[in-house]
This record gives structure tokens, C-alpha cells and sequence, in this order.
């Protein structure tokens, strides 16, 4: 992944799967109003490999900014789906194979696929919050279904995307994101209190408070840009008071090594109706992902055209 100081300075962890707030700064509205021709072959200091004693350091400093939303995503399937170990870690080697795959294509611009800016593909809290709703109603499978079919009508309309958004009022787009949010709060307290119908032990909600607790103070206090491993330390903190209170149980491993299963929730079934709530999300998506690209390429100084990036990205 080739990235400049400017653009971890400044962006850090720039892009997701499921996008981040576009920033409504002048200079962006500017780059969104001019389309500037540029060619691939152009060189810019954000696609110079900077030298290993700056790239190792700062690609670690990727690495542990992101880590914590793939780990974090996995842990909420797998304990909302009631999974196995055994799928839990084949579905965190599946996630983290296609962050790595994404996050090198968004850099590099291989085969016409990618916006070649410093971006890191991750998987978004809403899509995961969506993908257990429909798991929960039709099952696993058609989950799975939902999600390639959404992938397919992505694809399709990825060339007129910039288009595509503008008839999706920005009201409706945040109206979803709020009740998305308030799913993933009843998820999330779901897995703290434990099974329906029963009193949340006090251990679970103080562990829960101790965890939140961590990041908070640990995002306020850490500097820029250690501050975005909040996340992962905070976990790291629940996680060594639960060994210390008791409340860690580990069992030991069999495979040194896990490769992804495919379809490990079984064959996909395709239900158009299951699907409608994650197309309205894509949706909604590719309007925060054109604000990414053009707010990415802002920070990092580069000159793009802004349609076809949106496009390929």
C-alpha cells in the first residue's frame, strides 16, 4: 500500500466499506462541482513508495487503526448468530482477506478497479446491523443472498453512481443512518444483557461500562494519531479486567493456520424482498462514498476526475 505522510497525517484510515460522513469544507464543494481530466500516468507524491523506516511504521499504524472494526464486526455476528469457533474464525479470515484484497485494489488502481488514493476497506457497522436483521427474519442463508445481490447491483450502476445518488433525498439517507444506529444499540445491549426475558448479570453491564469507559477516555487522552486505536485498546482493557475478574474463558485452538470456508452459512438463498433493505443502503452508500473520494483527494492534494474515481471506487 503506497501512502505520504500528509495522507496519514492527516486522513489516517481514510475509507470503509460502508463509508464515512463527506465533509461539506469549501474546498470540497469545490472539487465536487469540477470534474478535472487527469491522467493515470501522472506522478504524485501520494503514489511514491515513501522509504521502509517511514512505510513500516506507518503501515502498522494502518493496521491497528483498522483492526479493531473487523475483529469487532466478527465477534457481533458471531455472538448475535450463535456461531461455532470454528465458522467465527473462518468468517475473521474472510474479512480480513477482503479487507487486505479491497484496501489494495482502492490503492493501487489494478485492472481499472480502484481510486487509487489511500484508502482501507473495512466492513461498515450498518451493513453488519443489516445483514443479522435479514439473518434473523429469513435466516443466514438469505442474508448471504442479500448481500450479492447488493454487491451485483453495485457493480451495475458503479459507472453511474454519481448520478444515481442525486435522486436519493440527503432526509432519507439520514433517517435510515438514525434508525440503522438505534438497531446497533438494541443489538449490541442485546449481547450485554443475554438471553431475552432474563436480568443482565451486574458483572456483564459493569464489564460493558468499564470497556466504553476505556475508549472514551483513552480517545480524549492518546494524541492524533494514536488516538484512532481507541477502539482496540479500549477492547484490550475489557478484555484483561474480564481475565482478572474471572469472567475470560479460553479454549485452545486446533488450527495454527485457518483459510476461509465459502458460504459458511450454506448455500445462498435469494429473496428480492429480504434484499430491499440493504439496496437502499447501497444506495445511500455510494452518496457517502463520493463524498469520501472527493474529501480523500482534497487532503492529500491530488487532482482527480471525480466521476470516473467515484466510479471505480
Amino acid at each position: 500500500m503506497t501512502t505520504s505522510d500528509r495522507a496519514v497525517d492527516d486522513s489516517g484510515v481514510a475509507g470503509s466499506c460502508a463509508g464515512m460522513t463527506p465533509s461539506n469544507s469549501p474546498a470540497l464543494q469545490q472539487e465536487q462541482t469540477a470534474d478535472i481530466p487527469v491522467s493515470e500516468s501522472d506522478t504524485h507524491p501520494v503514489d511514491t513508495r515513501p522509504q521502509w523506516r517511514q512505510l513500516v511504521p506507518m503501515s502498522i499504524q494502518h493496521l491497528l487503526v483498522m483492526i479493531a472494526t473487523p475483529i469487532s464486526s466478527v465477534f457481533l455476528i458471531s455472538a448475535t448468530l450463535e456461531l461455532d469457533a470454528s465458522t467465527t474464525r473462518a468468517l475473521l479470515c474472510a474479512t480480513l482477506l477482503a479487507c487486505g484484497v479491497g484496501t489494495l485494489l482502492q490503492s493501487m488502481g489494478w485492472l481499472g478497479l480502484g481510486a487509487r488514493l489511500p484508502f482501507v476497506m473495512l466492513p461498515g457497522g450498518a451493513a453488519v446491523v443489516l445483514f443479522l436483521q435479514i439473518a434473523h427474519t429469513s435466516g443466514a442463508a438469505t442474508a448471504t443472498g442479500a448481500v450479492i445481490v447488493t454487491g451485483l447491483v453495485g457493480i451495475a450502476l458503479s459507472p453511474f453512481a454519481g448520478r444515481v445518488v442525486r435522486f436519493v433525498p440527503p432526509v432519507v439517507i439520514a433517517a435510515m443512518i438514525v434508525v440503522i444506529g438505534i438497531n446497533l444499540v438494541k443489538v449490541s445491549g442485546g449481547l450485554i444483557v443475554g438471553a431475552k426475558g432474563t436480568t443482565a448479570p451486574m458483572w456483564a453491564v459493569g464489564l460493558a461500562a468499564v470497556t466504553v469507559a476505556s475508549i472514551v477516555v483513552l480517545h480524549r487522552l492518546l494524541p492524533a494519531p494514536l488516538n484512532r486505536i481507541s477502539v482496540l485498546a479500549g477492547m484490550a482493557v475489557g478484555t484483561a479486567v474480564s481475565a482478572l475478574t474471572g469472567h475470560l474463558h479460553l479454549d485452545a485452538g486446533h488450527q495454527a493456520i485457518q483459510v476461509p470456508s465459502v458460504f459458511p452459512f450454506g448455500t445462498p438463498h435469494f429473496d428480492i424482498l429480504a434484499t430491499i433493505p440493504l439496496l437502499v443502503f447501497s444506495i445511500g452508500s455510494m452518496a457517502e462514498a463520493t463524498g469520501q473520494v472527493v474529501l480523500n483527494a482534497d487532503v492529500v492534494g491530488k487532482r482527480i476526475d471525480s466521476g470516473a474515481t467515484v466510479g471505480r471506487t
